[in-house]
């Protein structure tokens, strides 16, 4: 599979509307970063935390999409199935985040045995008082079970090589930071704008057109 400006377009859009389940998630982190101290610190630490999240995402994305390629390696009939399979996903993603599919999410009790041996280790970090402290708290906290990251994931398994896969990662953890450093701010209004039916709605809908747009492109 060759990764296309429509797989990264759409790990944006997808991180952009569904911020909201990530604020659901993990938004009390930000929260707290941003309550925790006052000035260019308490941005300084908001930064800090997004960077550990979205790292977490790139490694992840690389891991899989290097599971992928191995897979493909042994038998190169396997490549189109991962490329259908990544397509079907984005439909997915597509109507989960349009309202239509919510049991999408519930792909995320995959990652529940990982998440209870790393959920201590994100505790022993709180109060968080260093810039350190927030990186290695956002690192862990980006493995919190997250149906749409997962799903974004299932995408990079079919990526050409490990970078395109944490690419495809980095692009859905861009997405999400308008609405977590909103909600470190205190912004709560433009939140519940995005989380309007009609905008949610239009999000989906751009998904699946760019997974058809995908599905036509292996089909030449």
């Amino acid at each position: 599979m060759i990764l296309t400006e429509a797989h990264l377009l759409s790990a944006l859009i997808a991180g952009i509307f569904g911020s909201l389940h990530c604020v659901a998630m993990c938004g009390g982190i930000a929260t707290a970063l941003g309550v925790s101290s006052s000035g260019k610190h308490s941005k300084l630490l908001s930064v800090a935390y997004q960077l550990g999240r979205i790292t977490s995402y790139a490694i992840a994305g690389g891991l899989v999409a290097f599971l992928g390629t191995q897979l493909v390696s042994e038998d190169r009939t396997i490549a189109m199935g991962l490329r259908l399979v990544s397509i079907l996903f984005m439909v997915g993603l597509g109507l989960y985040l349009a309202g239509w599919f919510p049991k999408f999410a519930h792909i995320e009790r995959l990652g529940l045995p990982i998440w209870r041996k790393i959920s201590p280790l994100s505790k022993r970090l709180l109060p968080i008082k260093s810039v350190w402290q927030a990186v290695a708290l956002g690192f862990l906290w980006g493995w919190l079970p997250c149906g749409l990251v997962y799903s974004i994931l299932l995408w990079s398994v079919s990526a050409p090589d490990p970078l395109s896969g944490a690419l495809v990662m980095v692009s859905f953890g861009i997405g999400t930071l308008p609405a977590m450093f909103l909600m470190s701010l205190g912004a709560n209004q433009l939140l519940v704008y995005m989380s309007q039916p009609i905008i949610r709605k239009i999000a989906g809908v751009v998904v699946i057109s760019l997974a058809g747009y995908s599905f036509a492109s292996i089909m030449h």
